[in-house]
């Protein structure tokens, strides 16, 4: 069904004369009473039985559909209802629109259940001493983790940090990071921060070593290949041929200074 304006007004031009109308704010099949639900379609023979066992208040409640654009202002749901023995008798029609809005709040109800329930579950498997250990002290073990699986080579660690992180989190237990409480999220951030910050350092260092010798060999390279400048993707291409990782301000220097030695030749 599509329409329920029709619908009530058939409804209320039937009970007129008949019953008392009590209108509902919520309709009862949202609260906790006891009810029996009516199964059939027909809304006269609902009130009919109400009549033959002397019902003469008839509770009437209607959902307006408020949040989706394309229905709002639209009737979803009608109930009618009424008492007898202690038990709600309750009449219940809606649109087929409605049935799939409420199917579609369920399913997301669902989603978020699961999501807060895996929340719940990554947090009860963080270990103590995650939650225990400081900042700094997190820093300075990821950095031994590191250095021990890439045996100290700063260019393979920087090439695969993001793994090595990840896989010293798995090492503590911690299987996704992005479900952690956003404070010990932001814990574990800084960490993975100053780790990579320690080892760009550590790069630099060594790079202010081979900057030279990298530039007389990118000054050869490029006359090889006949290059009167050096652009950004043949730098690129020199770098995987020697196998070497720069960093940012690295790359922008041995860049700068190839062309200058170019330009000057």
């Amino acid at each position: 069904m599509r329409n329920l304006e029709e619908l009530k007004d058939k409804i209320l031009n039937f009970c007129a004369g008949k019953f008392e109308i009590f209108y509902l704010e919520d309709p009862i099949i949202s609260t906790d009473e006891k009810l029996m639900v009516w199964e059939g379609d027909d809304f006269r023979q609902f009130l009919n039985i109400a009549g033959k066992l002397g019902i003469n208040l008839i509770y009437f409640s209607t959902i307006v559909e408020e949040r989706n654009s394309e229905y709002r202002g639209k009737i979803g749901l009608i109930e009618l209802s009424f008492l007898y023995n202690g038990i709600f008798h309750v009449f219940v029609k809606m649109t087929d629109w409605f049935k799939e809005l409420l199917e579609k709040e369920e399913e997301e109800k669902a989603k978020e259940e699961r999501w807060k329930a895996s929340i719940s579950e990554e947090r009860e498997l963080v270990p103590r001493d995650v939650l225990e250990k400081s900042v700094e002290e997190l820093t300075e073990e990821m950095i031994d983790f590191i250095k021990e699986e890439y045996k100290g080579d700063v260019g393979e660690i920087i090439r695969y940090l993001r793994d090595a992180q990840r896989q010293f989190w798995l090492e503590k237990g911690i299987r996704n990071v992005w479900v952690l409480a956003p404070s010990l999220r932001v814990k574990l951030e800084k960490v993975e921060s100053r780790v990579e910050r320690h080892f760009l350092e550590e790069m630099r260092r060594e790079e202010e070593k081979i900057l030279p010798r990298l530039v007389e060999e990118c000054v050869s390279w490029c006359k090889d290949h006949e290059l009167t400048k050096l652009t950004k993707t043949n730098l690129k291409y020199f770098l995987a041929e020697k196998n070497i990782t720069l960093t940012p301000i690295g790359k922008e220097e041995l860049h700068s200074k190839v062309n200058y030695r170019l330009k000057m030749k």
